[in-house]
């Protein structure tokens, strides 16, 4: 199982600290959404697992961005996005 080395874990919680939300597909793509027009975006694709920053505090955030990398398939990622077409690689593939 690939592992996210530290400094990886702190841009993540970085991120986390002024995201609006945070979805996965399921699969293996996890994304930060970092605005509302993103959110609306990844509703509109469809993303069910899908949780506000505005719901929880961003560590409890952090918990669920790790349990669903540790969940997703081999392929998984976590990335950053903005604007619908700025994204910021976290955690990358390998």
């Amino acid at each position: 199982m690939a592992r996210i080395y530290e400094d990886e874990k702190q841009v993540l919680r970085d991120k986390l600290e002024n995201c609006e939300a945070i979805a996965w597909d399921t699969c293996h793509k996890i994304y930060v959404i970092m605005d509302e027009v993103e959110l609306e975006l990844m509703r509109g694709y469809g993303y069910t697992s899908i949780v506000l920053a505005k719901d929880v505090k961003s560590d409890v955030l952090f918990d669920v961005v790790l349990d669903w990398y540790d969940r997703a398939c081999p392929l998984r990622f976590i990335t950053a996005v903005s604007g619908g077409s700025e994204f910021f690689g976290i955690v990358e593939q390998r």
